[in-house]
């Protein structure tokens, strides 16, 4: 899973009807967070804004955090990038086999075109032999 990283400002109700700015980085523990509040609520739990976990009026997000959102992601781009240039390796290598595989396969058709032909020349000289022996017994009886 990657972690994403984004900038949003969520206004908020204080308990007396206030309105609360806060700015954070929306991430997967975020919307974790969001899923757990809202089961609560759906089962019948109460959950106020100040029962879910980072959730104060000073709240501030922690740079260690946005740089690991960060690295990740680049970590995760570095690795497709790595996949893709593997992939682009594998593709020239099929290329030159198969390039490679056409070549041998002609060479040895060739080859094989040739033994037929030897092997049909060598039986038209056996069938000769054959005749002239054959010619040689009757004269000799």
């Amino acid at each position: 899973m990657v972690k994403t990283s984004e900038p949003s400002t969520t206004t908020l109700l204080d308990n007396n009807g206030d309105s609360i700015c806060r700015s954070h980085q929306a991430s997967d523990d975020d919307a974790s967070n969001a899923n757990d509040f809202n089961k609560k609520s759906q089962n019948g739990g109460t959950t106020s804004f100040f029962d879910l976990p980072g959730s104060s009026i000073n709240s501030t997000t922690n740079t260690s955090t946005s740089n690991s959102g960060h690295l990740t992601v680049e970590k995760y781009i570095l690795q497709l990038q790595q996949k893709d240039e593997r992939i682009r390796t594998l593709k020239d290598e099929n290329k030159r086999l198969r390039s490679t595989l056409l070549s041998k396969t002609s060479e040895f058709q060739i080859r094989v075109d040739e033994l037929v032909t030897e092997l049909e020349r060598q039986a038209e000289i056996v069938k000769k032999l054959q005749n002239e022996l054959a010619i040689c017994r009757r004269n000799a009886a």
